[in-house]
């Protein structure tokens, strides 16, 4: 998990929130959504691109936001990060996404 900021005690409801360089991933729980496919998701994931470096816990980076989208997901498409959150061990999202 080099480099990655965890933010998740200023995102509160949220699962896990991380900061990577430029980039801020925050992971939510969320009422039922349909999807653009017709499916239904119940995990809203939320990019920002930033404007300045994630470079500490406190340093406030992901409110410098110049793009921002939400994504939604089942939770059979992630479940190997939700049983790796629930675990105690070190998870970082960016390991799960692509951001590009």
């Amino acid at each position: 998990m080099k480099d990655v900021i965890d933010y998740t005690d200023c995102f509160e409801g949220s699962l896990l929130a991380q900061g990577k360089e430029r980039n801020f991933l925050a992971l939510y729980r969320c009422n039922p959504q349909k999807r653009n496919d017709g499916k239904v998701g119940t995990f809203e994931l939320l990019y920002r691109s930033l404007s300045a470096d994630c470079q500490h816990e406190r340093d406030e980076a992901w409110c410098l936001v110049q793009y921002a989208e939400v994504n939604i997901f089942q939770k059979k498409e992630i479940g190997a990060l939700l049983k790796e959150i629930n675990s105690d061990t070190q998870v970082s999202l960016f390991d799960h996404f692509e951001l590009w």
